[in-house]
């Protein structure tokens, strides 16, 4: 039997290792790369569409077009200390009327007990508690009727409207912030880019059209990747209305946007977002007016950075309108009917002096009386007018015909006598609450 050695007459076969697969890793990698690059666009389209100063301008513009006020104020990166202060005081008052307001702990404790407490405590069962607890609940009385009376004079000014001098902030919110939004068409944001800090918008108003520059400032980041963006305060401004003579005429108020605002000195100053369109007008019995202001944002309004700000509450109104009042017809009216009422008075005096009137003639020959007739003037003849100076009158020079039948002094012969009278009178014109007075006199 023949020995053959382990490796000897056939050669080995070497071992074969499996081949590695690159396929899945490459496969990976690439979804790797692909997962990138899709949360890149991802995050460049958050950007664009949350985080851009252009979207915080669409969501402006948004809450502007909706008349939603109090949401247009969130998107400012800071307001004036009055508005500041406003909404502080508003929410304190919401919260005193709900009562969370924790009350004072010696407004818990009863006059009565306290009164009869003794030095251990216990309450001293004497007719003097019982009569002090009397006087104690009474002047706890006065003391609430006094806060009734002055909770009663605060509701009574807030009322009232703003403090005089204090800008009011009926175009901030409610229904005159809804009609300026109405008359604001085709508001749309118009800047340059979505990126691009100094955005503007555009809006037409009967066919005219405006734009308003709206600035924005950088507030910051998000999550450390997403920058921030809100609109600039210099967008919460103020405009002036004057209404030139109106306390001379009784007006007190305006109507802006359909909604009252005092005058005070014959002014009223008004904050307004950027844009507003703000309708203007007395419409009293007596005197009448209207104007219009488009409030914008000029291009002078630079783009607010990082870190710095702006005090809205020291700013002087960005624009002035200034409203005049025309006298109404019925005004007119009553004129006439003033004036004529003092005329027929004067001719119905057969006399040639008539008494308390301007008018008069005289003759050498003895009148008649009962021929003596006069013709006034029309009293149409007489206007009124109103401008910063008060009421004006005009064509208070007239003149009236006389004629009469007389006796010749010399001779006892008939005439007849006529003569034209040139006269002026005198007419005052007042405001009284909502009366008007006039007073016509002989000049």
């Amino acid at each position: 039997m023949s020995y053959q050695a382990p490796g000897h007459g056939h050669f080995a076969q070497p071992s074969r290792r499996p081949a590695r697969r690159k396929g899945p890793l490459i496969g990976w990698g690439a979804a790797l790369v692909v997962a990138m690059v899709a949360a890149g666009i991802g995050i460049w389209q958050v950007d664009e569409r949350v985080y851009s100063p252009g979207a915080a301008a669409e969501q402006y513009a948004e809450a502007l077009r909706d008349g939603e006020g109090p949401q247009a104020l969130g998107f400012f990166s800071e307001l004036p200390e009055d508005e500041s202060s406003a909404a502080a005081g508003e929410d304190e008052t919401e919260s005193t009327e709900s009562g969370s307001a924790e009350p004072d702990s010696t407004d818990d404790a009863s006059p009565e007990a306290e009164s009869s407490e003794t030095a251990s405590g216990e309450p001293e069962p004497t007719e003097s508690g019982n009569e002090s607890g009397s006087e104690g609940g009474s002047e706890g009385t006065e003391s609430e009727a006094s806060q009734s009376e002055e909770t009663d004079a605060a509701e009574s000014d807030e009322q009232e409207g703003a403090a005089p001098g204090t800008p009011d902030n009926v175009l901030l919110e409610g229904d005159a912030l809804g009609h300026s939004s109405e008359l604001m068409e085709n508001l749309q944001v118009a800047g340059d880019s979505p990126e691009s800090a100094g955005q503007e918008l555009s809006f037409d108003v009967d066919g005219e059209e405006y734009t308003s520059a709206l600035p924005m400032t950088h507030t910051g980041n998000s999550w450390g990747v997403f920058d921030t963006w809100k609109v600039a305060p210099d967008l919460l401004t103020q405009f002036e209305v004057e209404v030139p003579g109106a306390e001379a005429g009784g007006i007190g108020q305006v109507e802006v946007n359909g909604e009252p605002v005092n005058l005070h000195e014959n002014t009223a100053t008004l904050n307004a977002f950027a844009p507003t369109v703000a309708d203007i007008s007395v419409d009293s019995e007596w005197l009448s007016g209207e104007a219009r202001e488009v409030v914008v944002a000029g291009d002078d309004d630079s783009t607010t950075s990082e870190g710095s700000s702006t005090d809205s509450s020291e700013n002087e109104p960005a624009s002035t309108v200034s409203m005049e009042l025309e006298a109404s017809e019925a005004a007119n009216e009553l004129l006439h009917e003033e004036v004529e009422e003092f005329l027929t008075g004067c001719a119905e005096q057969q006399v040639l002096m008539p008494s308390g009137c301007p008018m008069g003639t005289s003759t050498d020959n003895r009148v008649d009386a009962d021929t003596i007739s006069w013709t006034m003037p029309s009293a149409a003849d007489i206007s009124l007018t109103f401008d910063e100076d008060g009421w004006q009158v005009s064509g208070e020079d007239l003149s009236a015909e006389v004629a009469y039948e007389a006796e010749d002094h010399f001779d006892g012969s008939k005439v007849n006598e006529s003569s034209t009278v040139q006269f002026s009178i005198d007419v005052e014109v007042g405001a009284s609450g909502d009366d008007l007075i006039i007073a016509v006199s002989g000049d």
